[in-house]
């Protein structure tokens, strides 16, 4: 069996066993655990794009905007 189907055959096999796995970043928290800030609340912008803590603490939010 050529290489490039030997490829194509493990990836298929892979694709069928492993089609439902799941992966979640966070348990589930109640929905009050949560502070939401939007555009009314002082944002740039709604879509948020990258969240990074500072040394001192503060917190730098990245839009488009």
């Amino acid at each position: 069996m050529p290489v490039k189907y030997l490829n194509i055959s493990l990836l298929l096999l892979a694709f069928f066993f492993f089609p439902s796995t799941k992966a979640e970043a966070q348990y589930s928290f109640p929905e009050e655990s949560f502070t939401r800030y939007a555009v009314k609340n002082g944002l740039s912008d709604n879509m948020i794009y990258s969240i990074e803590q500072d040394g001192q603490g503060y917190i730098w939010i990245g839009t488009d905007a």
